[in-house]
């Protein structure tokens, strides 16, 4: 297999990269985002990726490449650059939706705040949104995404990385746990309505320095 390559994302790569963000919790983002409003959850996604900032802007994310395909995508920032994420979201959020259904998403997003924690650190690397394509996995593309991600951790000066993993996805947590990822924090969730509901998340923290080269 041709070996892949990750760079920092671009506008122009919003119609490959938004599906794989999606792809990374698809029920939280529907249960956000897609419940009663006039654009659905990949809509929005669409808007935020091509703005300049918040969370699911692209200047925070990374794809990765492979012959000329983008199959993967991440999301990283320490918790100093997160606490600039807040005004952007609500202006993206009522730009899509109005003032009403805007209401209703923020509401919703500061409830998925109580199970997924934003990072706070600037010690802290935080990594999210991590997709790769449905016909690409299983092949070690994500352990690589992650090793790339970790480096950027560390040329932005944080000593730990963290993310969260649902409870429903043990794949995940299998190889997190594999690379050296250790739990911290455990949130269950009862947030559901009829778009979606936000599973219970696991925060799981890896010091950037022990960085392992391979996972066994």
């Amino acid at each position: 297999m041709t070996e892949p390559t990750i760079r920092p994302s671009r506008p122009e790569d919003v119609a490959a990269a938004v599906p794989l963000i999606f792809s990374a919790g698809p029920d939280a983002y529907n249960f956000v985002f897609g419940h009663k409003t006039p654009v659905d959850a990949q809509g929005f996604l669409t808007h935020a990726f091509v703005c300049t900032g918040g969370e699911f802007s692209w200047p925070v994310h990374w794809v990765m490449e492979l012959d000329g395909e983008v199959v993967g995508t991440a999301a990283g920032y320490t918790g100093k650059t997160a606490r600039h994420f807040m005004w952007p979201a609500i202006a993206q959020i009522l730009r899509c939706n109005g003032i009403i259904a805007g209401a209703g998403v923020i509401r919703r997003g500061l409830q998925i705040e109580r199970i997924v924690v934003p990072p706070r650190r600037a010690d802290l690397f935080y990594i999210a949104n991590v997709g790769i394509a449905p016909h690409h996995r299983g092949k070690g593309l994500g352990w690589t995404l992650l090793k790339h991600m970790h480096e950027e951790g560390r040329r932005q000066g944080a000593t730990v990385a963290a993310l969260d993993v649902s409870m429903e996805n043990p794949r995940a947590e299998a190889l997190y746990r594999r690379i050296g990822y250790r739990i911290v924090r455990e949130t269950p969730s009862t947030l559901r309505n009829a778009a979606g509901h936000v599973p219970g998340h696991r925060r799981m923290e890896f010091a950037l320095p022990d960085a392992p080269l391979e996972v066994e």
